[in-house]
Order: C-alpha cells, then sequence, then structure tokens
C-alpha cells in the first residue's frame, strides 16, 4: 500500500525520524517528473522496458583503508590483513559481474538517460573501471550526469589518469569525504589515512576544480562521539565546512558493538553536556545558518541513541584489544574518555 513503510525503507526512514533527508527524500524530489513510471511495474516487481535515470555504481571492494567500522567484505586492504585467517575466496576482489563485456554493455545502455551517477566501493577512485565509465560518459557527451562520489579521499591520482582534470569536465560533481576524525585520531579510526595527506588534496581540489562541491562526511559511531566536535572545528578552520551543505552525518548501526547506543547513561550525558559546551563557545563565532546545521548535526547524535543502552560492551572490548594487538596501537590511550569502559 502506498500509505505504508516498506521494510526495505527502514534506513531511509529512519533518518527521517531524526529530522534529516534520506535518500529516499531525494529521490522522491529530484525524480518527481518520472512517477507515471511506477505504472509500468509489473505486480511481480518486473519492469519490460528498463529505463534507468540513476546508477549507484560499485565496481569492487578494492580499497587502501582498513576502517575499524569497516570489514574484509568492503575492503580488500582489511582481507589482506587478516591474511590466512580468510579463505581465498574472500581474499579475492569482488566485483559486481563476471564477465566486463557484460558490465560495459549494461552501462552503456543505460548511457544515454542517465541523470545521475553514485559512486562508492570499496574505494571508487582506485578502481579502473570508474576511469573507463567517465571515459564512457565523455566519449557520449554527456558530462551533463551529475557525479556523487562516497571516498576516502585519499587518492586523486591512478596510474596516468588524474581525476580533478575528469571532474572539471563535467557541469556537477559532489563529493562526500568519509572523514570520521583529524590527526592521531582520526588515522587510528580509519587506518590507512594520513591526516595531512587529507588536507593536502583538499586544497588540491579547490585549487584544480573550484566547482566540485565538496562534503564531509563523517559516519558517526561509538569511537568519534566525542572526538567529532575537534575535528569539526578543525574542518571549519581548514575551511572544508564553510556552509550548512558541507557537512552530513551518517550513523553506524551495524556492528551494534562499535554504535553509540553502547553508551552508558552516565556516558550520554556526559556527551550531551559536551555538545552544549562545543555549540556555546561556537555561538561566538560561528554564522547562524552553520551554526543551526552543526547543532542539527549533533543533536540527531543524541536523538539517534536507542532509549537504553545496549549490551554490547564487552563485545566492543574484545573487538578493541584484538585489533589494537594485531596493529600495535592502543585505542584508549588515544581515546581516555573511553577509559572507564576498559576497566569494567
Amino acid at each position: 500500500m502506498l500509505d505504508q513503510a516498506h521494510p526495505a525503507c527502514a534506513d531511509c526512514h529512519n533518518v527521517e525520524k531524526l529530522g534529516s533527508t534520506s535518500l529516499r527524500n531525494e529521490a522522491n524530489r529530484d525524480f518527481s517528473d518520472l512517477f507515471e513510471l511506477v505504472d509500468e511495474t509489473a505486480e511481480d516487481g518486473r519492469i519490460e522496458n528498463v529505463k534507468m535515470r540513476f546508477l549507484d555504481l560499485r565496481f569492487s571492494n578494492l580499497c587502501n583503508f582498513r576502517c575499524r567500522t569497516c570489514n574484509h567484505h568492503s575492503s580488500t586492504a582489511w582481507a589482506a590483513e587478516m591474511g590466512s585467517s580468510l579463505s581465498e575466496f574472500d581474499r579475492e576482489i569482488k566485483r559486481p559481474t563476471k564477465s566486463r563485456e557484460e558490465l560495459w554493455s549494461l552501462l552503456e545502455d543505460a548511457i544515454p538517460l542517465l541523470r545521475r551517477v553514485y559512486f562508492a566501493g570499496g574505494e571508487p577512485l582506485l578502481d579502473e573501471d570508474h576511469y573507463g565509465f567517465l571515459d564512457r560518459l565523455i566519449n557520449a557527451g554527456r558530462t551533463d550526469v551529475e557525479l556523487i562520489y562516497n571516498t576516502n579521499f585519499s587518492k586523486l591520482r591512478f596510474q596516468d589518469r588524474d581525476v580533478l582534470k575528469l571532474w572539471s569536465q563535467f557541469s556537477n560533481v559532489k563529493v562526500y569525504a568519509s572523514f570520521d576524525g583529524v590527526g592521531a585520531k582520526g588515522e587510528l579510526i580509519r587506518k590507512g589515512m594520513t591526516w595531512n595527506r587529507m588536507i593536502e588534496n583538499f586544497r588540491s581540489l579547490s585549487h584544480g576544480a573550484p566547482h566540485v562541491v565538496f562534503i564531509v562526511n563523517p559516519t558517526i559511531c561509538v569511537l568519534n562521539a566525542f572526538h567529532i566536535t575537534d575535528a569539526i572545528a578543525e574542518w571549519m578552520e581548514l575551511g572544508m565546512v564553510t556552509k550548512a551543505k558541507s557537512l552530513k552525518f551518517n550513523f553506524l548501526t551495524e556492528p551494534r558493538y562499535l554504535s553509540v547506543d553502547i553508551l552508558s547513561a552516565e556516558e550520554r550525558e556526559r556527551l550531551r553536556e559536551h555538545y552544549k559546551t562545543f555549540l556555546s563557545g561556537l555561538a561566538r563565532t560561528t554564522s547562524e545558518t552553520l551554526l543551526l546545521k552543526i547543532a542539527f548535526e549533533l543533536r540527531s547524535v543524541i536523538q539517534s541513541l536507542a532509549e537504553e543502552p545496549v549490551g554490547a560492551r564487552q563485545e566492543f572490548r574484545e573487538f578493541t584489544h584484538s585489533l589494537d594487538k594485531l596493529r600495535g596501537e592502543s585505542f584508549v590511550q588515544a581515546f581516555p574518555e573511553y577509559q572507564e569502559l576498559f576497566s569494567e
């Protein structure tokens, strides 16, 4: 029924409950002129004449990062780190089709009617098929297609390709940079990141392709819930976050032991006060529009919390100790605010 929420749309509905704009909202807004095409869908979900306007492309799980919130399914670097503990299949690069010819046949058929392409991964800027697809768009004269990226933003060059020069040929490009923190803390969460390189890449983007819309897109979890305020302050100082549209939070829900839901009642209250103090300090130096946006995102963190703390703290400790040992790191040394959690 049209007035009933479908279970498959749960993620979007959860985002909307926090007062944020979901992918569902954006699609309904941007593709509203195509609503009549719904009538072409058969009862069993089949569509005889597919006319793709939007593509979500994830050419592979090839990635150079080993983020603590990720896993070997989504990152080849994670799989390489785990080595012989994984099967040979799990260590292979995963691609959507077995045949490159089949892949390009599907994509080339879609190019004439495309409006938007979303690239994710793995890390899309490290995959040769991403560049091959941009070449095909350019050769077809479709540089009007909107390009949207979810990227770790670590590489702006691939082999002999300069992505800034390619983006300069497209009129509408948005880059959602997956920064979960800054400095040593950010580097520990997103293993493989060098924060100074991120700063250099941002400056290169600002100079080489100034029309590209840059959005800082952190994933909020228990690892960075307290640190995110320091990160926001630095992103603002660097010019990465200068207006409301420059910042958009994601929320980690799985694995549950890394979500903010494991915070105790005392930790939650401390987090509320931490955000309140941070916003109070920003109010003296920040434009009203940007202040309201930052306040909205931080309040969404609090609103996203489960009614009661989730009993997964022991799983968090076991996972963190295991990764610390494997990588020769110390999470609690980098994030002393969680000392009590580790001493339970």
